[in-house]
């Protein structure tokens, strides 16, 4: 293979290879057809807990179980959820979550957050809501529908 080709085929090769990191549909059924849905931005599991953050920005938490606090901020020892790496492409938040105690610093650093929909959560365990809308500046409505706050 003469050099020119060489070089195409590289090039080639790692444009595919990092478009294929970048971008990843997600399928959804609804009433038995197929409709694309948001593509998502980043995805991962804290803890028993799986959340992720789509292109528009929504991040949604599901799971049954508590999420770990692995993220150093500051200069302090203070550590947050995994996803407020991620915060500032965060604009809407669904959390449908069950049987866990800790919500503190949940939405830490979220400026741009604008929403946040509990409907699919049990709150009747969590003791710890320290730090959980910490600088959140755009926090308009949050849906506090079915929440146990006794």
């Amino acid at each position: 293979m003469n050099k020119r080709w060489r070089k195409f085929f590289a090039i080639f090769l790692s444009a595919t290879m990092s478009m294929s990191f970048y971008v990843t549909p997600v399928f959804a059924e609804t009433t038995g057809e197929t409709v694309a849905a948001e593509t998502i931005f980043v995805s991962r599991t804290s803890g028993s807990l799986d959340w992720e953050i789509t292109t528009d920005g929504t991040f949604t938490l599901e799971g049954d179980g508590e999420y770990t606090c692995d993220v150093k901020v500051g200069t302090g020892a203070m550590q947050v959820p995994t996803w407020c790496a991620d915060a500032d492409q965060i604009k809407r938040a669904v959390i449908k979550v069950k049987n866990n105690k800790y919500a503190s610093s949940m939405f830490y650093g979220c400026k741009n957050m604008t929403s946040v929909d509990f409907r699919g959560s049990d709150t009747s365990n969590v003791i710890d809501v320290s730090s959980m809308f910490y600088d959140c500046r755009s926090l308009d409505s949050i849906d506090l529908t079915g929440l146990n706050t006794s």
